[in-house]
């Protein structure tokens, strides 16, 4: 999934999908962890939510929504 980050006062955001954010049991209160040292940018929830049934509904609703930027993202090195 292919997201640009949005102006927020004083930084950058990104959005997070709903269903990804449901399965992950995140809402607009959640900490996440970056860990840093890589130019890849990784988030971890502190709190994880639902369990592994949900995530996997979560991440096939993600796929037939967005199957091109999927296809992108498995073919780059």
């Amino acid at each position: 999934m292919i997201r640009s980050s949005q102006k927020h006062p004083g930084s950058l955001a990104l959005a997070v999908e709903r269903p990804l954010s449901a399965a992950l049991g995140a809402d607009s209160q959640t900490a996440f962890e970056m860990p840093g040292g890589s130019p890849i940018l990784t988030l971890f929830p502190l709190q994880i939510g639902s369990g592994s049934v949900d995530f996997r509904a979560a991440i096939e609703t993600v796929r037939s929504r967005y199957p091109k930027a999927l296809k992108k993202l498995a073919e780059l090195p």
